[in-house]
């Protein structure tokens, strides 16, 4: 199979490979069409206003994630969940495909995605962890305040980690921006 070649435009401070890289992996994920979709969607949703609101770098320092990387995140002591919205499926499914294949029901969806498609987490709506190099920890937790305010209606999840020493904030996008339904959780 080819490999594709996804850049995020220009026009967003962001790169592609500040979502794909994990230096527990070993390197760079690969990702297809519709993850790169969702990749664009977070960057446009929530990774560019909130850069654009304060005007200084943002550093990515979780992006999307796969199974391994998972598996080798809680080998390692670090409380990976497995349905996390960093694992973004694959394949994305559609609204004709959710009302032809599973009559707009999101349960059958679920069993279905789960257990014959073997999608770790059918729900994942793309995630990253960012730190703001030059904000201190009350600086952090002054702009996940703003954030959850602004961006309300954009996000599936924002938090705020104080006890890490990167002082850093994870966003979701809202599963409705990506899915043809809107659930908050599943």
């Amino acid at each position: 199979m080819k490999k594709q070649n996804f850049q995020i435009p220009k026009q967003y401070n962001f790169t592609l490979k500040e979502f794909t890289y994990s230096a527990e992996y070993g390197g760079y994920l690969d990702i297809t069409q519709d993850q790169f979709d969702i990749i664009m969607k977070l960057v446009s949703y929530l990774m560019q206003p909130i850069r654009d609101k304060i005007k200084v770098p943002v550093t990515i320092s979780s992006g999307i994630r796969n199974w391994e990387l998972i598996l080798l995140l809680r080998q390692r002591g670090y409380p990976a969940s497995t349905t996390s919205d960093h694992l973004i499926p694959s394949k994305v499914i559609n609204r004709q495909e959710f009302k032809e294949l599973f009559h707009d029901d999101i349960r059958e969806y679920k069993l279905f995605a789960s257990k014959k498609l073997n999608i770790e987490n059918p729900f994942g709506s793309g995630a990253c962890d960012f730190e703001v190099p030059s904000y201190n920890g009350y600086q952090m937790f002054d702009l996940f305040k703003q954030l959850k305010k602004e961006l309300w209606g954009k996000y599936n999840q924002i938090i705020f980690y104080p006890e890490s020493k990167s002082k850093f904030i994870h966003v979701a996008l809202k599963r409705g921006i990506v899915f043809p339904f809107n659930i908050s959780s599943v």
